[in-house]
């Protein structure tokens, strides 16, 4: 096969591109309206089109690429957009969802009537320490500013949960009544028999240990409501449980009785200050 000279190959590329250039000046002349030009036009076209198909389909991959690019940013930048648009409406939801538990806490502590008789102040339990805390205290977000003085119940709907202990200006410690050394004069709901009991701990049940005798009745579900005795720490009524179980004692000639508790003590939130102190029993 016979090759093209270096010589011919050079002048067949200068050519094309003296064609090229001339078809350019023709196209631009007439795109400026010298009307003269219209048959050179023509020729001038019929050079570059398939120059120009050439250079597309060479061009065109690289044009879709850099273009894809720059596509593909504004799919990124519209995507990031959504998730932060979606991600605040699950937020908005989540507050509103809160905003409606915590509407229905308060409602359960509207119109307590165990302590219909008495002035309270709603509190709510927060993070924080006054005191060397322990799994038996709690503190809330009222103090003294607030009316708050030591020794003054605190409740929830559900019944008794225990009594100030400590108060600084804007909060307070409440010893719960689930602390072993935290002593409560109750009375039984069907008996009506005086006792004493304590708590032993949040997973164990509150136990009456004192005062209720061997031939009492006990039944099981039986309410246990605060005596309200003379010089005692709370007032009369205020609901600490039911009855979980009896059982005698023979050597003491007592019966021990274990009491469910009213309060769910790992579900606080909001409380009631009973506006009331010992002293007042005086």
């Amino acid at each position: 096969m016979q090759m093209a000279s270096p010589g011919r190959t050079g002048r067949s590329r200068y050519t094309l591109i003296v064609l090229v250039l001339v078809s350019i000046t023709v196209v631009t002349l007439d795109f400026r309206g010298v009307a003269v030009l219209d048959g050179a036009r023509d020729a001038a076209m019929t050079v570059i089109d398939p120059v120009q198909s050439a250079l597309g389909s060479v061009f065109e991959p690289v044009s879709n690429t850099w273009n894809g690019i720059f596509e593909y940013d504004d799919v990124v930048a519209e995507n990031e957009q959504l998730r932060d648009e979606l991600d605040e409406l699950k937020g908005e939801a989540l507050e509103e969802e809160s905003a409606q538990e915590q509407l229905e806490l308060l409602t359960d502590q509207l119109d307590i009537e165990f302590t219909a008789e008495y002035e309270t102040a709603v509190a709510r339990v927060v993070s924080g320490s006054l005191a060397n805390f322990d799994e038996y205290s709690i503190h809330i977000d009222k103090g003294s500013s607030d009316g708050i003085e030591e020794g003054m119940p605190v409740v929830t709907g559900a019944g008794l949960l225990g009594r100030v202990v400590d108060v600084s200006r804007t909060r307070s410690v409440v010893q719960l009544i689930t602390d072993p050394s935290s002593n409560v004069g109750v009375r039984l709901g069907a008996s009506q028999d005086l006792g004493v009991g304590h708590g032993t701990g949040r997973d164990g049940p509150f136990v009456i240990d004192t005062g209720i005798e061997l031939d009492t009745s006990i039944a099981e579900g039986e309410p246990v409501v605060t005596s309200g005795l003379d010089r005692g720490l709370y007032p009369p009524g205020l609901p600490v449980g039911k009855v979980a179980s009896a059982a005698s004692s023979d050597a003491e000639r007592i019966q021990v009785v274990d009491v469910d508790y009213s309060v769910a003590f790992n579900r606080l939130d909001f409380v009631h200050v009973v506006l009331w102190t010992p002293e007042e029993q005086d």
